[in-house]
């Protein structure tokens, strides 16, 4: 693995999200991972991230500027 910082003014959003992350949970801390389930292709549209969030214990997708919850 490799660890990167985040730049509030290269990255205003990643940096935002990180910081909202750690507020509310006290940890600093994203991880970023291929989107897939074991078997099956890494996720490249909105409906099978869709797909993805019904079928696993995933709570929250964020795409772009939204943040899709389970419900």
């Amino acid at each position: 693995g490799r660890l990167q910082t985040v730049s509030k003014y290269i990255n205003t959003l990643l940096y935002d999200l990180t910081h909202e992350f750690y507020k509310s949970t006290g940890v600093p801390v994203l991880v970023n991972t291929s989107m897939n389930v074991r078997g099956e292709p890494i996720v490249n549209t909105l409906e099978q991230a869709y797909s993805m969030i019904i079928k696993t214990d995933m709570d929250y997708i964020v795409l772009g500027n939204y943040i899709v919850k389970k419900q």
